[in-house]
């Protein structure tokens, strides 16, 4: 018998109490799996739920190591830009013309006469900006840094493009092979700035750092940062979420339950936060059980989810909609079990949906007589 390893007597029980659960489902077993995103098998719906949960060790740290995110910020506000005098506007649309042409040198030699200009103008320090990012174009990458945004930090403190600025830097650091500066510059902006939009792509240049160099615990902290501390709008959302789900599976791989269930919680709401907790967990639970000294992980967290999802099921079907709901629950429940490997608990849950199924068919016999 293919899946978990149990006893004939077993086998034929779980079996039997499959069948009886899958006449009252429906001839498409499948179904009950793309309820939580996970696996049917239509051909053998009794297949035992174990054997979809065994990803291969690769797999799953790849999912953990999906790169964060990218985003421009190099354009100026809308707000900004109404500040600007019509020979300013006119000045910085020829520069970035060629900006967007890719043509650096060009375009570096409109930004410095701008900034040489109108020095005192709303534009003058993303002018100065926009220099540095063209100094990068062009490989020079020192004077980027040094002339180009520290001087929007040095001259233009308070502007919003001084904050951009820090980021660049560690960013150009990062790219130049220099990571001691770039975390250097990125954890400085992080102490000061946690609340800008900025902080987000920071910290998913610091989670590609710690990826690089096998830091998987400080991974892991830049993900918990992102999912509960900085500040969710429109720029931040996509990747805050993307870290919550990462953090999640790690914390699911490291038999952490009652963590990874809250990173989700930041992201999801209602069936979708059940279905998204039954998919990660699972495999997570596969790969613990796997390995004898993992085992008691996969037990406890096995338990954990379990709990878990039977508060938030419903106590008890009375309307259609719940007894689907406490279906749904009870068959994830089980699911969870045996990618643990807990034949007991798994054939436990089975028994408990039957006899469910039992008590709602005699009640529905009731009302209709």
């Amino acid at each position: 018998m293919a899946g978990i390893a149990t006893t004939d007597a077993v086998g034929t029980r779980r079996r039997t109490w499959k069948c009886e659960v899958r006449r009252w489902v429906g001839r498409n077993k499948s179904a009950q799996f793309r309820d939580f995103g996970l696996r049917g098998n239509r051909e053998n719906p009794c297949r035992n739920c174990a054997d979809l949960f065994r990803p291969t060790l690769s797999v799953f740290l790849l999912l953990l190591a999906v790169p964060a995110f990218a985003g421009p910020l190099d354009e100026l506000a809308l707000d900004r830009w109404a500040k600007l005098r019509e020979v300013e506007r006119y000045q910085l649309q020829i520069a970035d013309r060629y900006y967007r042409q890719q043509n650096w040198k060009a375009a570096l030699a409109e930004y410095e006469k701008f900034v040489t200009l109108y020095e005192r103008s709303e534009g003058a320090p993303h002018a100065q900006l926009k220099w540095a990012l063209c100094q990068v174009q062009l490989r020079q990458a020192n004077t980027a840094i040094k002339d180009g945004f520290q001087s929007v930090i040095d001259y233009w403190p308070d502007s919003p493009d001084a904050v951009l600025a820090r980021y660049f830097i560690g960013r150009t650091y990062k790219d130049m092979g220099q990571i001691d500066k770039a975390k250097k510059a990125y954890e400085g902006l992080l102490q000061d700035h946690l609340q800008h939009p900025v902080a987000a792509y920071s910290l998913g240049d610091l989670v590609d750092i710690a990826q690089t160099e096998k830091d998987f615990q400080a991974r892991a902290e830049y993900w918990k940062k992102l999912t509960f501390e900085v500040k969710r709008n429109a720029v931040t959302d996509q990747p805050c979420r993307q870290a919550a789900r990462q953090y999640a599976q790690w914390c699911f791989a490291e038999g952490v339950f009652e963590e990874g269930a809250k990173a989700l919680a930041t992201t999801h709401t209602g069936p979708e936060l059940f279905a998204q907790v039954t998919t990660y967990a699972a495999p997570a639970l596969a790969q613990l059980a796997a390995e004898v000294t993992t085992r008691p992980k996969s037990e406890r967290m096995a338990a954990e989810a379990a709990a878990w999802l039977r508060q938030q099921g419903p106590p008890a079907g009375s309307t259609p909609e719940q007894k689907e709901f406490l279906r749904k629950t009870l068959l994830a429940v089980a699911d969870l079990y045996a990618a643990a490997l807990q034949d007991a608990q798994t054939a436990s849950v089975y028994d408990e949906i039957v006899r469910r199924v039992n008590a709602m068919h005699a009640v529905a016999a009731e009302r209709g007589a």
